[in-house]
C-alpha cells in the first residue's frame, strides 16, 4: 500500500516521452539530495522511518535567498506593537507567536554576545548606525540584518559571528561595526518576549537595554 500516493507513472512512459529517469536504492544512514527542477517519487520495501527536509544552496537561485533574519525581526517588532490577548488558549495565532518570539529572543541574545566580544577585541572599533536592508556575509553567505562588520581585509562585509577571522585580522583591526539604529528597541522587545515564556527566571543576559546610544 502506497500511503498518500494515488497515482504513479511507469518510468517507461516517461522514457518514451524523452524524460530522463534515474533510480537508486537508499540504504539506512544515507542522504539523497534532489536538484532543482527534478521530480521524484519513491516507496519503502517494508517497515521504514524516513525524514525529508527542504533546503536549497545559495547558487541555486538567480535571485537573493529569502532574508530569514530580516523577516523574523520585522515580524517580531510588528508583533510587539500589537495588544496581546490575555487568553492565549483562544488565540488562533498562538503557535505562530511562539515560533516568532523564541527564535527572535535567541537571535538578539546571540548578536549581543557577538557584539560584546567584538567590542572587547577592538577598543577603537568604529560603530555606525545602519538602517539598510539585509547584506550577505562574504564568508558564510548568511543574511545580516541586525549587524555586520566591514573590514579593510575584505571587500565585502562579514557577519559578527566569525570570531576566529576577526581575531586574526591582518589589517590592524581597521574595521567598522554597522548596527541597526533600532537595536536597543529590539533588545527590549526580546527581553519582553523572554519574560513571557513559561518558567522564566530572569531576563536574557545582555538584553537589559533602554539606552539608545549605540556607541557605548
Amino acid at each position: 500500500m502506497l500511503v498518500e500516493k494515488t497515482t504513479m507513472f511507469s518510468p517507461k512512459i516517461l522514457l518514451q516521452n524523452h524524460v530522463p529517469v534515474y533510480k537508486l536504492v537508499q540504504l539506512p544512514g544515507e542522504f539523497v539530495g534532489r536538484f532543482p527542477r527534478a521530480y521524484h517519487a519513491g516507496f519503502s520495501h517494508g517497515f521504514n522511518c524516513g525524514e525529508a527536509v527542504n533546503f536549497a544552496a545559495r547558487n541555486w537561485f538567480p535571485l537573493p535567498i529569502i532574508p530569514y533574519e530580516e523577516i523574523l525581526c520585522k515580524e517580531a517588532m510588528l508583533l510587539s506593537s500589537k495588544n496581546p490577548k490575555k487568553d492565549y488558549t483562544c488565540d488562533p495565532d498562538a503557535d505562530f507567536k511562539r515560533f516568532v518570539k523564541g527564535p527572535f529572543a535567541s537571535l538578539i541574545h546571540k548578536y549581543d554576545d557577538a557584539i560584546s566580544y567584538l567590542k572587547s577585541l577592538d577598543r577603537s572599533l568604529s560603530i555606525l548606525s545602519n538602517s539598510k536592508e539585509s547584506v550577505s556575509c562574504s564568508i558564510c553567505k548568511r543574511d545580516c540584518y541586525v549587524a555586520h562588520v566591514n573590514c579593510n581585509c575584505r571587500v565585502d562585509p562579514i557577519c559578527v559571528f566569525h570570531d576566529k577571522e576577526l581575531s586574526n585580522c591582518t589589517c590592524g583591526m581597521h574595521r567598522t561595526l554597522s548596527m541597526r539604529g533600532d537595536l536597543p528597541k529590539m533588545k527590549n522587545v526580546a527581553k519582553k518576549f523572554e519574560e513571557e515564556q513559561p518558567g522564566h527566571k530572569g531576563g536574557i543576559s545582555g538584553v537589559e537595554y533602554v539606552d539608545t546610544d549605540l556607541t557605548k
